[in-house]
């Protein structure tokens, strides 16, 4: 969860900060600091949305 808070902390204060860099992946253009946060928030996601689906699949 924290991981998650952090990540959107991170990445509103990076829509109002001067960019480091931009890079460009799979034709979407974001700045370093923007990159940064997608994999911690998918990180952070895995414990919050792994249960669900194991609940859901042993209920069915």
């Amino acid at each position: 969860m924290f991981l998650v808070g952090y990540a959107a902390a991170r990445s509103a204060c990076e829509l109002v900060r001067e960019p480091d860099g931009i890079v460009t992946v799979a034709g979407v253009t974001l700045t370093a600091g923007q990159w940064l946060p997608l994999p911690m928030a998918v990180v952070g996601l895995v414990p919050i949305v792994r249960p669900r689906l194991a609940a859901r699949t042993a209920s069915s």
